[in-house]
């Protein structure tokens, strides 16, 4: 176990601890992550615990039951010591993210890009991303709006995140709603 220097800027979430599991220190994650494979002995993770406090530590044990993964890290000795933990997330660095393919990325990148429609005119920012059973969408707000964008292939015509613009077809009949009703 290991104080991290690193603030948590650069981290994104793999799991959260939901809770103690047995008095050898085991913990019950619940996976936010599309790879939950990533749970590996060996693994080192950022955790961070209450106050944003942030700690490195090891994977020693790793299984994983119906949806959730049930970890031992090293430096956690007992169920106190786990207890500890309840509700922390599990993190690592941005840059050990799994490398995704062209059509495809991750809602860190996206959020905070501008969109622009096809003649290149601003359309607004992705200020979040919203998860659904059918299909993403973005939720793009202006500087009076919010709007959700059907995130689809179709209407999708380029995502530069070097210049952090997306570029859609706008489609016409989008409801729009006044800015601070979401």
């Amino acid at each position: 176990m290991k104080k991290s220097e690193e603030g948590n800027d650069g981290l994104i979430a793999l799991g959260r601890i939901v809770k103690s599991r047995g008095i050898k220190g085991e913990m019950r994650v619940v996976s936010l992550t599309d790879y939950p494979d990533r749970f590996q002995p060996g693994l080192v993770i950022s955790v961070i615990a209450a106050g944003g406090e942030v700690v490195k530590h090891t994977v020693e044990q790793a299984a994983f039951v119906k949806d959730e993964v049930i970890l031992l890290l090293d430096g956690i000795e007992d169920r106190t010591a786990a207890e500890m933990y309840r509700g922390a997330y599990i993190c690592i660095g941005k840059n050990e993210a799994v490398e995704l393919d062209e059509y495809s990325a991750y809602d860190f990148d996206i959020i905070g890009c501008n969109v622009t429609d096809e003649s290149g005119e601003i359309i607004g920012t992705v200020v979040d991303i919203a998860h659904y059973p059918a299909n993403d969408a973005l939720v793009i707000e202006d500087e009076t709006e919010w709007f959700l964008f059907p995130a689809l292939k179709s209407l999708l015509v380029d995502m530069d995140m070097k210049k952090r613009i997306v570029t859609v077809v706008m489609p016409e009949g989008l409801p729009k709603y006044p800015k601070g009703t979401r």
